[in-house]
């Protein structure tokens, strides 16, 4: 059901799916090593020690010998990691306390500092995979310039890390 839900918005020269052998990869963003937060707002008794983050499920996906390169929670940490790495995969959006009800908010753009970040890593000239997680929908236009593929996951629970 992860797999099924989530949205494939760009792909160029046919990126995704990345190869299960290439050389390095670097997990970056906010959510790149997030639990709870794949399980979303409407959860009522998920808990996070159930759910594969997306970093764990690139490691179970890829190679042995291919390097993986992670935690890159912080924009100057996730840039420098991306110089390291043959792909980038950015794990953007929102917090799931962004999203359901009472949380209105005027501006239904990537919160501040993602863009920035993606944009930073995009001078590398590297494949680079946006995956937005997101209980809503959000204006996500921009990322088109700075990414090579773009998908769209939502909040994609227990299984979402496994299923990317």
């Amino acid at each position: 059901m992860a797999q099924q839900s989530c949205v494939l918005l760009q792909n160029k020269n046919s990126l995704l799916p990345l190869a299960r052998d290439i050389r390095s990869v670097a997990v970056v963003g906010p959510f790149a090593e997030s639990k709870a937060e794949l399980l979303g707002t409407w959860t009522l008794d998920g808990q996070a020690e159930d759910v594969t983050s997306i970093i764990e499920g690139i490691r179970e996906t890829v190679s042995q010998q291919t390097r993986v390169i992670g935690g890159g929670m912080h924009p100057e940490s996730a840039v420098a990691m991306a110089q390291e790495a043959d792909a980038v995969i950015a794990v953007l959006g929102e917090h799931p306390t962004r999203s359901g009800e009472a949380a209105t908010f005027s501006n239904i753009g990537l919160p501040p500092g993602q863009l920035e970040m993606l944009s930073q890593i995009a001078q590398f000239e590297i494949p680079v995979v946006c995956v937005v997680l997101a209980g809503r929908a959000l204006a996500i236009e921009p990322l088109r310039r700075f990414a090579d593929a773009v998908l769209y996951c939502f909040h994609p629970g227990i299984e979402g890390g496994r299923a990317l």
